[in-house]
C-alpha cells in the first residue's frame, strides 16, 4: 500500500510542479481507512434477478444485456469508504490522512512495529527521490496558495480555506526544509 500511495502522489506532484499557470493546477489529498469491503463484481448475478415493481423481469440473459451488469462492476460497498472520504477532508494539500481504523494494520504501516506514529502519512519517507519531489512540491504549493490569497475570488478559493491549507501544508511538509542537526 505504501508503494502505491508513494507512486501515485509522486506522479501527481510532478504534474502539479510542472503545470504552467495556476488555472490548470489541482491539489490532491487522500484518506486511508481499513474495513470490510465488497466489490460489486463479488455480488452474485442472481442477486439482481427477479421482478421489478413495474412488472419487468430480470433474469440471466436480460441482466447481462442491461446496464446494471456494468454498473455492478463499478460499485464498492464499505464502511471504510465512508471513513476514508471523511479522513480526506482532514488531509493537507497533497497529504494523506490515516483514519484510526488503518493505523494499526501492519501491512499498511511504514514503521517496523506495524503502526503509524501520526494520522498524517508522509509518502516521501524512506525514499530520497520522493523526498526531493515533495520538497519541490511544497515550494509550488506555497506559490499556489500565495497566488490564491491575491486572487481568492477569481480562483473560487475562499481565503479561510487558503489560510487553513497553508497551516496544514506547513505542518505536513515543513520538516522537509529543516537543516540537519549536525550542520
Amino acid at each position: 500500500m505504501n508503494q502505491v500511495l508513494r507512486s501515485a502522489f509522486c506522479e501527481l506532484a510532478k504534474e502539479f510542479i510542472h503545470t504552467p499557470g495556476t488555472a490548470n493546477m489541482h491539489m490532491m489529498r487522500a484518506g486511508l481507512a481499513f474495513g470490510p469491503t465488497l466489490h460489486g463484481a463479488d455480488i452474485p448475478e442472481m442477486a439482481f434477478f427477479g421482478t421489478f415493481r413495474d412488472g419487468r423481469e430480470m433474469y440471466a440473459e436480460t441482466f447481462r444485456q442491461s446496464p446494471i451488469s456494468q454498473v455492478r462492476l463499478q460499485v464498492l460497498l464499505s464502511p471504510a469508504m465512508v471513513l476514508a472520504y471523511n479522513a480526506e477532508k482532514l488531509a493537507p494539500p497533497f497529504g494523506i490522512y490515516v483514519d484510526d481504523t488503518a493505523k494499526c494494520y501492519p501491512d499498511l504501516c511504514p514503521n517496523s512495529d506495524g503502526s503509524y506514529i501520526s494520522n498524517l502519512f508522509q509518502w516521501w519517507i524512506m525514499d530520497d527521490e520522493a523526498r526531493e519531489i515533495a520538497s519541490a512540491l511544497y515550494d509550488q504549493i506555497l506559490f499556489y496558495l500565495s497566488k490564491g490569497e491575491t486572487h481568492s475570488v477569481g480562483m473560487g478559493y475562499p481565503i479561510e480555506a487558503i489560510r487553513r491549507h497553508k497551516e496544514l501544508a506547513a505542518e505536513y511538509f515543513g520538516g522537509l526544509k529543516k537543516e540537519p542537526e549536525d550542520a
